[in-house]
């Protein structure tokens, strides 16, 4: 006969043991037979009592915090991998936080032909789903059934039919065509951002037109329409949006002043996110060389780690840039604003300030969390004006102290990149 185990016994079985752990099973495990059932029991009662373990004794139990072997998820995005991850719902709520499970959808062939493969879900769509835990931190899990289609947003194109206007996904992994409301004001061939509609399990699917893009073959859809077929976030939680407009200026404390120099940023004629600042000016302890100032937006003055935001952040991972939009990684109150050096307003900085040798080698930096200002704002014509000796009287103020050391200084450092022979690739 085995002995009566103890709260942490129980505690490592249930969290080192796949799915939930009935009473029978702790039993077995420990090797405890007839009336030595009673205390386990016992036991078992006061653990749940003391919030210790979720579930019921008969149909399985799992350890505080643990999700149930069959969840609600809602697919919140990709990973790096490009596979669908999701997050538990639990009374209401979406369990987002930095110390909640990650569950990653398996969305593959059943091995066994007889089983029905499972139904395909997109970001935003919220499902049941069977859960197996891989680590303390990670599920996966096996989609059983969507649940409704309401909260989710779409795009596509309109195709009429006999019966209406209807909108065929952008993305080819949404299974159904989705019939569109009677007064939807839109034409055949059209590209609409819709809302999906709670609607009957059997019958049709439905949407709310949100957007109406315009025809489905001009050069501005073609970014939309990738964004759908990748299933990136164009939208931002409301908790992360909350955040974002708490946010006020950064604490100059302990930053280096570098208002002084005259940065000058350099980016297309239609950014409106400023994210680099560059300045040169001939070294007077180097003859034929230059200092290079490159400073960056310092965005960790703004998103704190574990914040909505920062999570928010690792989930997009990174900006994505369309001919004519930008998915952006932060809400524009950050991306556009507080973190863009825009033209002569204060910004938190991460600079260095390097020295080049007049042969193009790097002879020293250092780097600096500082606070800079830039003096100008150029796009690429502008500055190459510039460089081509015919610069716009806009800028003639910069000409000789900045711009043209910065071509000088570029012109020294492209000497000694020839030098190393790097890799080309002509791309059109």
């Amino acid at each position: 006969m085995g002995t009566i185990p103890t709260r942490d016994e129980i505690l490592k079985f249930i969290a080192d043991r796949p799915g939930e752990t009935t009473k029978r099973d702790i039993a077995k495990a420990f090797n405890i037979k007839g009336a030595d059932r009673i205390p386990l029991k016992r036991l078992l009662r006061e653990m749940s009592a003391e919030g210790l373990l979720e579930g019921s004794r008969k149909s399985g139990m799992r350890g505080q915090g643990d999700l149930p072997n069959v969840s609600v998820v809602q697919v919140t995005g990709r990973n790096k991998e490009g596979y669908l991850v999701a997050r538990a719902r639990h009374e209401g709520r979406l369990l987002d936080g930095p110390q909640d499970p990650i569950i990653e959808i398996d969305d593959s062939a059943p091995r066994n032909r007889r089983h029905r493969p499972s139904p395909p879900v997109s970001p935003g769509d919220t499902a049941l789903a069977r859960l197996r835990r891989v680590d303390k931190d990670t599920y996966i899990a096996r989609v059983i059934r969507k649940l409704g289609d309401a909260g989710g947003q779409i795009i596509g194109v309109v195709r009429e039919r006999n019966d209406g206007l209807w909108l065929i996904p952008a993305d080819r992994r949404e299974r159904y065509d989705y019939q569109l409301e009677k007064d939807t004001k839109a034409a055949h061939g059209d590209l609409l951002i819709c809302e999906k509609l709670p609607g009957p399990r059997m019958g049709a699917k439905r949407a709310k037109l949100k957007e109406n893009i315009g025809a489905a073959d001009d050069p501005h859809a073609f970014s939309l329409i990738s964004i759908a077929e990748q299933g990136l976030p164009t939208v931002f939680p409301d908790a992360v949006m909350a955040e974002a407009e708490a946010v006020t200026e950064a604490d100059a404390t302990g930053r280096e002043d570098l208002t002084a120099l005259p940065f000058i940023t350099i980016d297309p004629a239609d950014a409106r996110d400023h994210d680099d600042a560059v300045f040169a000016e001939p070294d007077p302890d180097n003859e034929g060389g230059y200092i290079v100032w490159v400073a960056i937006a310092d965005v960790a003055a703004y998103v704190k780690p574990a914040s909505e935001m920062d999570v928010e952040a690792r989930k997009r991972g990174n900006s994505v840039y369309m001919p004519d939009r930008v998915v952006p990684m932060l809400p524009e109150r950050l991306s556009n604003d507080l973190c863009s050096l825009r033209e002569n307003e204060t910004r938190p900085c991460m600079a260095v300030r390097m020295q080049i040798a007049a042969n193009g080698q790097k002879t020293g930096h250092q780097f600096y969390r500082g606070l800079m200002r830039s003096v100008a704002k150029l796009s690429y014509a502008e500055a190459q004006h510039a460089f081509d000796g015919d610069c716009l009287p806009a800028f003639a103020h910069l000409n000789d102290t900045v711009l043209q050391p910065l071509w000088q200084a570029y012109q020294c450092m492209v000497e000694a990149r020839e030098q190393r022979q790097p890799l080309r690739i002509n791309r059109p």
